[in-house]
């Protein structure tokens, strides 16, 4: 009290610094708002090895820094991310691009028989698809790209 009331000098009070796990939160932040907003589906593993790569970039020493699960469920939490299906229709193709390969189809399939001519959104291969689920802000649409139609 005595120091309060007589103004004691700035040397006792705290300093606020940013910790290079605050930047790696910040950055990790930034990164998936441009990653969801470009449409991709993000993953748990996926942030935790950005987090990791950030924390290499920045020279964070691994015992400061693991991006555990105990680290990506309090991010998670942080930033009201929840795990929800990626929705691809309403994201997937502008209408110019659809109206572009409308009048160039029937020229790309001259010369092939109908029975010849597969329909690949309809058709059971996805290797290398992108994951139908995806982490993303609560309350806002997921969007992505579209990966199948379910029956």
């Amino acid at each position: 009290m005595e120091g309060y009331e007589n103004n004691a000098g700035g040397d006792r009070k705290r300093l606020c610094t940013r910790s290079p796990v605050d930047q790696v939160n910040s950055l990790m932040w930034d990164w998936f708002q441009k990653a969801r907003s470009n449409g991709l589906p993000v993953s748990g593993p996926m942030l935790r090895e950005k987090a990791l790569q950030f924390a290499r970039e920045l020279n964070v020493p691994e015992a400061d820094f693991k991006a555990s699960t105990g680290w990506l469920n309090r991010f998670r939490q942080r930033h009201n991310i929840s795990f929800m299906s990626v929705c691809g229709e309403s994201a997937s193709v502008s209408k110019e691009t659809v109206d572009s390969w409308c009048e160039r189809i029937p020229e790309l399939v001259r010369g092939y028989k109908p029975r010849d001519i597969y329909n690949m959104d309809e058709t059971g291969l996805f290797f290398r698809a992108l994951p139908d689920k995806s982490l993303s802000v609560s309350g806002e649409e997921c969007k992505g790209e579209s990966a199948r139609k379910k029956d």
